[in-house]
């Protein structure tokens, strides 16, 4: 679904007198323009205005999650995590290493993650954002999100972790 476009207020004077519209009125039927403001600000403001992503160096990889195709696991907290399903996922990002970039963007730090990587064998990197921004993305703990040039294409609790099928039909 389209992010809701912004709905323009135009204020304009005509004969001495105010005139408001979300068209914007031309001058060769006597409006002079005065200001405009957005009606619908509310709604098309992004929900999450502070993410960033970085890695185990510090070097920012934001906009790297932006590009192309990407599945997120999402491990806010490695500590809190569930591991009951973490084999589905090792085996999904196994099954579409070379065609989809899988990583971890997680909160916990260095010692721990590396600690939960080689514990369950999961074998791709891992970045860091923040715990609160990570939960706006996705609840599950851990969770998977595949985005495809910064869309969002799916999201799944690690209770339903797709197989790599399913996320390749979403890519095409």
């Amino acid at each position: 679904m389209p992010p809701e476009q912004p709905i323009i207020e135009y204020i304009f004077e005509k004969e001495g007198k105010e005139v408001r519209d979300t068209k914007f009125l031309s001058a060769d039927d006597g409006y002079k323009y005065v200001s405009s403001h957005v009606l619908n600000e509310d709604k098309i403001k992004p929900k999450i205005t502070d993410y960033s992503v970085s890695s185990p160096e510090g070097e920012d990889m934001t906009s790297y999650t932006f590009e192309g195709n990407k599945l997120l696991v999402v491990i806010y907290d490695v500590n809190k995590a569930s591991v009951n399903n973490i084999a589905a996922i090792r085996t999904l990002t196994k099954e579409l290493e070379g065609k989809v970039d899988c990583f971890v963007l997680t909160s916990s730090g260095a010692e721990a993650m590396e600690n939960f990587r080689h514990e369950h064998q999961l074998a791709i990197p891992y970045y860091y954002a923040d715990a609160t921004v990570l939960k706006t993305i996705l609840r599950s703990n851990p969770g998977i999100a595949l985005w495809k040039n910064g869309t969002v294409l799916g999201n799944w609790h690690h209770n339903n972790t797709p197989m790599a099928s399913e996320v390749l039909d979403l890519l095409k």
